[in-house]
């Protein structure tokens, strides 16, 4: 049962990452960006040439675990893509079966019909409205989620040897991880404490809380010293000068808009409350009181785009939906207690269902169509060609000068620089537009052809990639002349 907890989030949220690259046209940021890093970095993370002419991505986020995965992007035979594609799908499946296995060993959910309960639950929790908000935009974050949820699990479970894999795993995907993992172990040793819980029994918690705190103070040191005069923390959240656009109005706009559009988040969070309200039970609400920092971070933060809690930055909130069975137990592990496991199941049911919450105004700037992602594989072919087309139309002279949108990027983002990409900024006229057919930047794409006289419209057989030229290029291997703009 574990096999398939696994494989139906792997394989949909793999398959939804080949069909937004390939079928819709993804975005550069952060999905193209990730995916070439992931897959091709080197042992100094250089970026494509498109951003900042390559330099290192050291200088924005501590990242070590890219420099192993693309060590093993040169072993398999995976494309960059479907390499990325994997990476996200484990991401998306490892909190699956950290839950599953905390419900099958910690909950003692073995027999046949508890353990089919235990696995819809997991593969329900993986598909819950948080994740599903943060696959309208993938990011490697959900990596921090799922290696950190395998590490929470270890730990209750005892089983340290594991704890320690996943928890350096996930301190390795991003600089501020180990504050994540801090805030909530810090939380849990503090009522342990007060409880009179036995010191051997506090002692793994403390000290994996105390070497997360001083990894990520150790890499925030290093990637301050790396970045020199650029600080993504002083850019996006805290402002120059220091919190100069924060105001009441605009925090109570934000928390407003955070009620109305950010239910997959604020909803379970209510229902933890009431939950640890009326059972008198902090243990259940340390998963939310460890984020409420983050929270206050994003609503004071200094970029817009990043105080309205889109996507993958409420990512942290995934550990405080499922923290109550963790913090359960715990709590019932160290008193020795023995009761009924309906509380903690269908209370975390509950959450999971909440969080379902619906609004009208998710993120999803390149339109990813869920649930139909899900299963929309694009063909081997589609893949090969597209990419083999990209290939050849980067280094054909006959197009001149050539700007491409972000889902072009996205797919090869080593063969353009910065001054090549249609809405990074103004451009001369240029000879050829490649853009991807009803992708996100279509529109612009056909405008800007319009207004450049590009009259000439081709299409690449078998992929959706389209070509607006100046004059006839019928010459270029694979290009098809079509009648009108589609």
């Amino acid at each position: 049962m574990g096999g398939v907890v696994f494989a139906i989030p792997f394989l949909a949220y793999g398959i939804n990452i080949l069909h937004s690259f390939f079928d819709l046209g993804s975005s550069f940021y952060d999905a193209g960006w990730s995916a070439y890093l992931i897959h091709d970095g080197d042992w100094q993370l250089h970026d494509p040439p498109c951003v900042a002419e390559g330099i290192s991505w050291f200088n924005f986020h501590i990242s070590p675990l890219f420099v192993a995965t693309s060590a093993l992007g040169y072993l398999t035979p995976l494309t960059r893509i479907q390499f990325y594609a994997a990476f996200i799908g484990v991401s998306h499946a490892l909190p699956a079966v950290a839950m599953f296995w905390l419900l099958v060993s910690g909950y003692q959910m073995r027999r046949p019909i508890a353990c089919l309960v235990a696995s819809l639950l997991a593969l329900l929790f993986s598909f819950d409205g948080l994740a599903l908000a943060i696959a309208r935009f993938p990011h490697f974050t959900m990596f921090i989620v799922g290696a950190g949820m395998m590490f929470l699990v270890a730990l209750g479970l005892k089983r340290t040897g594991i704890a320690l894999c996943f928890f350096i795993l996930c301190l390795s995907v991003r600089e501020d991880a180990g504050l994540h993992l801090f805030a909530m172990l810090f939380l849990l040793s503090v009522l342990e404490w007060q409880s009179g819980t036995p010191w051997s029994e506090q002692k793994p918690a403390v000290l994996f809380a105390t070497a997360a705190l001083l990894y990520s103070g150790g890499a925030f040191a290093v990637q301050h010293a790396l970045s020199s005069d650029y600080s993504l923390l002083a850019s996006e959240y805290l402002g120059r000068p220091l919190f100069a656009n924060v105001s009441a109005a605009s925090i109570a706009r934000r928390l407003v808009g955070w009620v109305l559009y950010r239910g997959y988040v604020i909803l379970p969070a209510l229902c933890a409350l009431g939950w640890a309200v009326a059972r008198r039970n902090p243990y259940i609400i340390i998963g939310y009181a460890a984020f409420v920092p983050w929270a206050i971070l994003h609503l004071v933060a200094a970029k817009d785009m990043v105080g309205v809690l889109p996507s993958y930055y409420a990512f942290p909130f995934m550990f405080a939906s499922f923290w109550p069975l963790i913090g359960l137990f715990v709590q019932r592990r160290h008193r020795g207690e023995v009761r009924p496991i309906f509380e903690p199941v269908c209370g975390f049911a509950l959450l999971t269902a909440a969080s379902f919450t619906t609004s009208q105004y998710l993120h999803n700037p390149t339109h990813i169509d869920l649930p139909r992602g899900f299963w929309s594989a694009p063909s081997l072919s589609r893949q090969g060609a597209t990419q083999h087309a990209l290939e050849r139309l980067a280094g054909d002279r006959r197009l001149g000068t050539v700007l491409v949108d972000q889902s072009i990027l996205a797919l090869v983002p080593e063969l353009y620089r910065a001054g090549a990409v249609l809405s990074w900024g103004a451009h001369e006229d240029p000879d050829s537009i490649i853009y991807f057919a009803g992708g996100f930047e279509s529109r612009l794409a056909k405008e800007t052809a319009a207004e450049a006289g590009l009259e000439q419209i081709y299409a690449v057989s078998g992929t959706q990639l389209r070509v607006a030229s100046y004059r006839s290029i019928n010459g270029v291997d694979g290009l098809m002349p079509l009648p009108s703009p589609d």
